[in-house]
């Protein structure tokens, strides 16, 4: 007698859903691991960012740039910018790149340009290294973000987390409030924090204690 030796129709279901949970547990395994991918780039590029700000500041006896040198010329009015500036001093050659972080084209006009900015609260004016008491306290760089896709002065306002130029919690959970957002700090190093650990979400008193000296 002949064996049949096709698959029955509930046998092809079973194989069907036991194919479909397999897939539903490695699923978020795969996004955990594709934020955490995106996470170490953003951090590769803000390291090679930092880096950048210390040689600029060691060919500039010790300053690092400020926000804006109004003494350029308004047009284009980027040309009065942090980057601009380190740009033409060959400090800062790939200014598209390293202010660019890999994960942000979703969320800003769908292009992610110049999505890693300067601490402009501090760093409005030039500031010297030996002037800052806290380097490795001090936000220098981070992750921020405009909703508008205006990329303004290329930075984060932490004055105010609804504001258009607020830090971006865009990596490893939801883009706003339950994510990490990469920064770096004065002394080179680059962490991330998420929202809880951020300055100024208890308090304004908070916000104190990493982007000012």
């Amino acid at each position: 007698m002949k064996t049949s030796t096709n698959f029955t129709l509930i046998e092809l279901l079973v194989v069907i859903a036991i194919i479909a949970i397999l897939a539903a547990m490695l699923l978020p395994a795969l996004n955990m691991a594709r934020a955490k991918a995106t996470q170490a780039q953003c951090s590769s590029l803000q390291k090679q960012l930092g880096a950048a700000f210390m040689m600029y500041a060691s060919d500039n006896d010790s300053y690092l740039p400020g926000k804006k040198d109004l003494s350029r010329s308004a047009t284009p009015s980027d040309n009065q910018h942090w980057f601009a500036i380190m740009r033409e001093t060959n400090h800062l050659p790939n200014d598209k790149i390293l202010t660019r972080c890999p994960d942000a084209a979703k969320y800003v006009g769908g292009s992610g340009i110049w999505t890693i900015g300067m601490n402009l609260n501090y760093f409005w004016k030039h500031r010297k290294l030996s002037a800052i008491t806290k380097p490795s306290f001090l936000i220098l760089h981070g992750d921020w973000y405009s909703p508008t896709g205006n990329t303004g002065e290329y930075g984060f306002n932490y004055k105010d987390d609804t504001a258009n130029r607020h830090p971006h919690f865009r990596h490893s959970g939801n883009p706003q409030y339950s994510g990490a957002c990469v920064i770096g700090c004065v002394d080179g190093h680059v962490e991330s924090l998420k929202y809880q650990e951020f300055p100024g979400v208890s308090s304004p008193s908070d916000l104190k204690k990493r982007i000012t000296n």
